[in-house]
């Protein structure tokens, strides 16, 4: 084992590439060639490699204002590390047929650390990765993709570990990030902060919390000031009406007489029961004559 990383600095522009790879310098030359920005590789093969990684991207820093981290292999997990240390620092995570176990002893509190805070990972992320004959890889993948706390992942699966396919798509990866297709998740959005407030301001104001004596729920138990129900009155108010009064008494007066002269021959005006059949009418026209103001409104149009 080496005694420390080898290491490869590719010049360029203001987009740097940070990149833990094993033995592939090929990969790093092509984004270098293709893109002409800094690409700084450094071989994932020393045990300090996380103290070196951690040196290798505050270099980068001085040279760079953006930043990608990729790996290949083994370095995924100096990657995931220099990821979750900087945040926000870093633009995008590329990690290509990732391993986030190792057999060295002197690695394991590392790795143990790195994954049980996977969480910390918010950052544009770009997963390359093969199946393989035992699923072990993909697995490792998966593992990844569903502890991490992206909100953009892009999952590629390759056929092989073929250097035009990972170059390509990590090309498109950074330009997409580039030019704000892939917005880092702590930029958030004034306007979905507003509907936020709102929709916990309805929330409260809906709570079924009774401490909260004027929530809306409590409000509907209370009763309507502009609705009424007047209860009646099973007493006959009085008629102080005189007209009324004389109408009621015909009504009642003459069916009394036409029944008495009806049945008695009772016919003190010789005309039989016609008095009381037209004392009856006549009251009962007065009545509804009477009751013609009731049915208008104050500039005398009728209802």
């Amino acid at each position: 084992m080496n005694a420390g990383p080898e290491r490869v600095e590719l010049p360029g522009g203001k987009i740097g590439v940070l990149l833990f790879q094993a033995k592939n310098q090929d990969w790093a030359s092509a984004i270098s060639a293709q893109t002409g920005d800094f690409v700084l590789s450094i071989s994932t093969s020393a045990r300090d490699i996380f103290v070196q990684a951690r040196k290798e991207f505050l270099h980068l820093q001085t040279r760079c204002e953006t930043i990608f981290v990729a790996s290949f292999g083994e370095g995924a997990m100096a990657a995931l590390s220099i990821a979750q240390e900087f945040g926000d620092e870093v633009s995008g995570l590329i990690l290509i047929e990732p391993v986030i176990t190792s057999d060295e002893r002197a690695l394991r509190k590392n790795y143990q650390q790195v994954s049980e805070n996977l969480d910390l990972i918010e950052h544009p992320l770009l997963l390359m990765y093969s199946i393989g004959e035992t699923g072990e890889e993909f697995s490792q993948a998966q593992e990844i993709a569903e502890n991490v706390s992206s909100a953009y992942i892009r999952e590629i699966v390759l056929n092989d570990q073929m250097t035009s396919t990972t170059v390509e798509e990590t090309i498109l990866f950074m330009k997409e990030v580039e030019f704000g297709f892939w917005p880092a998740t702590n930029e958030v959005d004034d306007d979905t902060e507003l509907i936020d407030a709102e929709f916990e301001s309805i929330v409260a104001g809906l709570s079924l919390d009774q401490a909260s004596p004027s929530n809306f729920l409590d409000n509907l138990d209370l009763p309507d000031p502009d609705e009424h129900f007047i209860e009646p009155n099973p007493a006959l108010a009085p008629i102080h009406d005189r007209t009324k009064r004389n109408a009621i008494f015909a009504m009642i007066g003459g069916p009394i007489y036409a029944l008495a002269a009806g049945v008695t021959g009772f016919n003190p005006l010789g005309v039989e029961p016609w008095p009381g059949v037209l004392a009856f009418f006549g009251g009962l026209a007065f009545f509804l004559y009477s009751l013609r103001d009731d049915y208008t409104d104050e500039d005398g149009a009728i209802l």
